[in-house]
């Protein structure tokens, strides 16, 4: 019987949830920092974007996608 590890691991997730919770009243009154890895293909992608000026840099693209993906329903 081949079983599939639960993803994310519930104690990964639990640890996240409460990072999360100790993060909010901060974040409230100051807004969020956060480093991102982009695997290769599409860091190439984000770079072209900036150089095609559809973006100022990364934060900018990343800003554009949170708000567009906000409305969206995680399953």
């Amino acid at each position: 019987m081949n079983e599939t590890p639960e993803w994310p691991n519930p104690l990964d997730k639990a640890h996240a949830v409460e990072k999360a919770r100790q993060l909010r009243d901060q974040t409230a009154k100051g807004g969020l920092k956060f480093e991102a890895y982009l695997p290769p293909t599409l860091a190439l992608w984000l770079l072209d974007r900036i150089e095609q000026g559809k973006f100022i840099d990364p934060s900018e693209a990343v800003f554009g996608a949170c708000r567009k993906f906000s409305g969206l329903t995680v399953c």
